[in-house]
């Protein structure tokens, strides 16, 4: 997984509303419905935030959460853009 994950460049992001945002990949035809962390953690999907970085966004956007927990739920959600075709490959 890279370091500092980058967004397929074809992707689509729409905000649908406050809590859900849809990601298009025109190269699969597949959506992908995000929650609002979730979309926070597609954001900081530019190249220049690691997943520790991202863990501190969300934790100064959302109060509590021990750092391992968020990491590890960063870490989950990132895992699932890679395994869903989101992110650019690592060169």
């Amino acid at each position: 997984m890279n370091n500092r994950p980058v967004q397929k460049k074809d992707v689509t992001c729409r905000q649908l509303d406050e809590s859900e945002t849809m990601l298009y990949d025109p190269e699969t035809e597949a959506l992908h419905v995000l929650n609002a962390t979730a979309r926070l953690i597609w954001e900081n999907c530019d190249g220049k935030h690691t997943a520790e970085d991202t863990v501190a966004i969300i934790k100064a956007r959302y109060a509590g959460g021990q750092d391992s927990d968020v990491l590890r739920d960063v870490q989950a959600t990132l895992d699932t853009f890679a395994a869903r075709g989101l992110l650019q490959s690592s060169t």
